[in-house]
């Protein structure tokens, strides 16, 4: 499944080209994935009748990629929770992502980025390392979502990984002797036994190899992880674990038993309140800051504010857009009641600038925004 970054955020903010188009579509999961197929090419027809009613005449060209998708079966079957897609006459770009997204066609000069904060954002995902002896499993999560990550780099299992480590170790072994002659050099490895030491040292170091799969599967990841497994195999993956993002609180008991999608709403409990503690923060500076020129809910000072670097903190509702242009030379703010042909939602583009300038944003439910507005900042200075 495909990963969205802040770079992939970067290169389509800066497209400044009419027509760019922005589809977002949730995708079901279901093994008959044909209604995907239809949602996607009834919104992919919506935009080309839209491009007419603009007179863009080449519509059919600037969708031929897009086209080439509906009876794409291969595509199709790939599991997913959401497709964002991307087309300007510069770039096409589709993406298929573990995050449910509102069906939205918007078609100005830039794409609209706002429904993809929350895959950007640190709370967007989790992990759960579900551990047992007879199983081993990686669980991406979301709020919504929970896919089994398929790895080799990670055993399976601890017998799996016995005969593999009992393999290289004879492997060894026989290298040894071969270099040295015969009977000059005692066995380093004696077979798995029965003895509580060797069955601790074995367990050592089946979490060993575990923590090195999760350096390679979870490099250059921030998102928390969630064992899940008995009280005595925790204390020892804690003791062999270099992920700097696993939870102290674990999923106790014997996760063969849970399936996936449990295992995923037990951990979302732990993360839960890790997730808000960020935005509840935000929330209560802007509160001890209202009234005050630190702080703004007025959509024209906001604008501006984050084109210029000045958010801090900003908050927007999703799933409403606000019609208007932004002059940035003279620094002015056109509002509309309706969405004209220059046109683009001002929310999104004062999320994506916060988060061009480092800024943070929340977009949340039209009544969590501070002070109930369409968005409000805590600046900077």
């Amino acid at each position: 499944m495909d990963k969205f970054t802040k770079d992939d955020l970067k290169e389509l903010f800066e497209i400044n080209q009419w027509p760019s188009i922005s589809i977002y579509m949730p995708t079901q999961r279901a093994a008959d994935t044909q209604q995907n197929s239809i949602r996607f090419k009834t919104l992919v027809q919506k935009s080309e009748s839209t491009l007419s009613d603009y007179q863009y005449k080449d519509a059919n060209k600037l969708l031929t990629e897009a086209k080439k998708l509906y009876n794409d079966i291969a595509f199709w079957n790939q599991r997913s929770d959401g497709l964002a897609m991307f087309i300007s006459p510069e770039i096409f770009k589709i993406y298929l992502l573990p995050h449910i997204f509102d069906e939205l066609l918007v078609i100005t000069r830039r794409f609209h980025l706002k429904p993809l904060i929350p895959v950007i954002s640190f709370d967007a995902h989790f992990y759960v390392l579900a551990v047992s002896q007879n199983n081993v499993r990686l669980l991406r999560c979301t709020h919504d979502s929970v896919e089994e990550l398929k790895t080799g780099a990670i055993p399976a299992n601890i017998d799996e990984f016995l005969k593999y480590d009992t393999d290289k170790k004879q492997l060894q072994f026989h290298t040894r002797v071969k270099e040295g002659g015969s009977g000059n050099r005692p066995a380093i490895f004696h077979g798995q036994g029965t003895g509580v030491d060797e069955t601790k040292d074995n367990l050592f170091r089946f979490f060993k190899d575990i923590d090195k799969g999760l350096q390679n599967e979870l490099k250059d990841e921030t998102a928390p992880l969630v064992f899940a497994g008995v009280d005595h195999l925790f204390g020892i993956f804690k003791n062999k674990n270099s992920y700097q993002y696993l939870l102290d609180e674990a999923i106790t008991g014997n996760p063969d038993e849970l399936k996936a999608e449990e295992l995923k709403n037990k951990a979302w409990k732990i993360v839960s309140p890790l997730f808000h503690q960020e935005q509840q923060e935000a929330a209560k500076r802007y509160t001890n800051l209202r009234h005050t020129n630190s702080t703004s809910c007025e959509l024209n000072e906001i604008i501006s504010a984050a084109y210029f670097g000045r958010v801090d903190f900003l908050f927007v509702a999703k799933g409403v857009q606000a019609w208007g242009r932004f002059d940035p030379d003279n620094n002015k703010v056109f509002v509309h009641n309706e969405k004209e042909p220059e046109d683009e939602d001002l929310l999104d583009l004062a999320a994506v600038h916060t988060i061009a300038n480092s800024g943070r944003v929340f977009a949340v439910k039209p009544m969590e925004v501070p002070d109930k507005g369409l968005a409000a900042a805590v600046f900077r200075y």
